[in-house]
């Protein structure tokens, strides 16, 4: 291949690339990169689900008679509520659970979502911990965050883009 037919291919492939590349170094499938700012702006009408991936809970007090947690959580958001399902005696709960669905990404920006990190048991739950969080834009850039308590325990959400949106600005 002649070297001019080389850089035909090369520059064919930057121009396919993007903003992937550069400037902005990479948006996701559901922003866009805006050039004049050289950041990767989220797509209009972009929507997730979010899902408990899994935690960790220390401690082995949790039940009667000292028994390991039974951990569930539940997320909150100003329209709908979801819980993941319950791990019985288990400090290292793995869900995988879609607790909600179809959730703006501009909303999540600017909302909050209140979460319940609790331990079942027959009478009633105890709180693990408790929080109100309003994710950022690096948060759904990286397609998922960390929860994290005071106490130690976490649990770690994806946000599983179901709709890529529209560009609402130009990309090149």
């Amino acid at each position: 291949m002649s070297k001019l037919a080389l850089a035909s291919v090369g520059m064919l492939v930057l121009v396919a690339a993007g903003c992937h590349v550069a400037p902005c170094g990479g948006c996701s499938e559901w922003e866009t990169c805006e050039q004049a700012t050289q950041l990767c702006v989220l797509n209009n009408g972009t929507e997730f689900d979010l899902v408990a991936d899994d935690g960790n809970v220390p401690g082995d007090d949790w039940d009667p008679f000292f028994g390991p947690p039974d951990p569930y959580i539940c997320v909150s958001s100003t329209t709908d509520e979801g819980c993941s399902s319950i791990q019985s005696d288990d400090s290292s709960p793995t869900w995988n659970d879609t607790v909600l669905s179809n959730l703006d990404g501009s909303a999540l920006l600017t909302t909050t979502l209140g979460f319940d990190y609790e331990d079942s048991d027959l009478d009633s739950p105890d709180l693990i911990c408790s929080s109100a969080v309003t994710l950022t834009a690096a948060d759904l850039h990286a397609g998922g965050f960390r929860f994290n308590c005071s106490n130690g325990s976490s649990a770690r959400f994806t946000l599983k883009n179901t709709n890529r949106g529209t560009p609402t600005v130009a990309t090149h």
